[in-house]
């Protein structure tokens, strides 16, 4: 894996005082590139956060699987006291190059479902490299 990493100035603004060749912009300078190596088994399959409106009366509850695999997700809302039923929403394709064009307008779609919330626990299987948004209504204190 490699992570291209530029500056603004150079993207965005004309650079008058060119010190090299195009071929600069490739190698780090001037707003290139400047890879390094990432070991992917360091990478989590899963980000999450979690917020809360306000009015305290919603809280979401944003999920990304970034694995290959499905994942079975576990997750205690204790100190926000979600109501029972809750909205699972899934944006998500048939595979990781999965795009949706003129000829596949829906390769990738957003589902929604009832999701429930056991005394504050949540159990669901996420699909490999799909996103998901939990909503869940609260008791305010």
């Amino acid at each position: 894996m490699k992570l291209a990493i530029t500056e603004y100035n150079t993207m965005y603004y004309n650079n008058t005082i060119r010190k090299g060749s195009f071929s600069d912009l490739v190698n780090g300078w001037l707003g290139g590139c400047i890879p390094f190596p990432i070991r992917l088994q360091s990478i989590w399959d899963i980000d999450m956060v979690a917020c809360i409106n306000e009015a305290r009366e919603t809280v979401t509850l944003f999920i990304v699987n970034r694995s290959m695999e499905e994942v079975n997700v576990n997750v205690a809302l204790l100190e926000c006291n979600a109501q029972g039923t809750g909205t699972i929403h899934e944006i998500t394709g048939d595979s990781y190059d999965s795009i949706n064009s003129v000829f596949e307008p829906n390769a990738i779609t957003c589902t929604s479902k009832s999701i429930n919330n056991n005394d504050g626990q949540i159990s669901c299987q996420l699909r490999p490299t799909s996103i998901y948004a939990l909503e869940f209504k609260t008791n305010p204190i």
